[in-house]
């Protein structure tokens, strides 16, 4: 999570071009904060990497980037119904005999979201639920990565409260099957 990698370009392009990162094949940064002022060319001035990016159009804030380095074969997946208020970038990676389908999402808090999309945030879960389904891989891996932003969910024990918002996204998780492999929290 950035929190506007727009003020961090230099640190970014140290990460990126430092050579300690060469064999990393993936940079996906959440709350990337970018807009359409901002090329990919000033994200990556010496042109190394795909990049991938769903910029939040309201408001300032949010949105995902992803960038690859040319030496991994990937594409970009167009999306079918793709959810209001959140933030969703998918690409294949095709280096191996079995794609990976990769999945970059950003929620922003459920307080946030009827403000920004004026869709209620039950909605917008289940919008956000129903597009994974519907691009899930259907021959291959499939990773969903991001900043969800559902901490009332335990994923030790696969339970949340009564809130709907956070049931919605436990339910999709067990009913296929993925695992959710960070269980604490990333920052205080």
């Amino acid at each position: 999570n950035a929190r506007s990698v727009v003020n961090k370009l230099g640190e970014l392009h140290k990460l990126l071009y430092d050579g300690s990162t060469a064999d990393c094949f993936c940079r996906p940064i959440t709350e990337s904060w970018l807009h359409d002022e901002i090329s990919n060319g000033m994200l990556d001035p010496k042109s190394m990497f795909s990049i991938y990016r769903s910029d939040r159009v309201v408001d300032r804030g949010g949105g995902v980037c992803v960038l690859i380095n040319h030496s991994i074969k990937t594409c970009m997946v167009e999306l079918t119904a793709r959810p209001t208020g959140i933030d969703v970038v998918c690409f294949d990676l095709i280096e191996s005999s079995v794609p990976y389908r990769i999945f970059v999402i950003y929620c922003p808090p459920a307080s946030s979201i009827g403000r920004l999309s004026n869709v209620s945030p039950i909605i917008s879960m289940k919008q956000l639920t129903a597009c994974l389904e519907s691009n899930i891989n259907t021959v291959g891996p499939t990773v969903v990565m991001g900043d969800f932003n559902c901490p009332a969910i335990d994923w030790k024990s696969l339970y949340c409260d009564s809130d709907q918002y956070h049931c919605v996204l436990l339910n999709f998780a067990v009913f296929n099957g993925f695992v959710q492999r960070v269980t604490q929290p990333t920052r205080a």
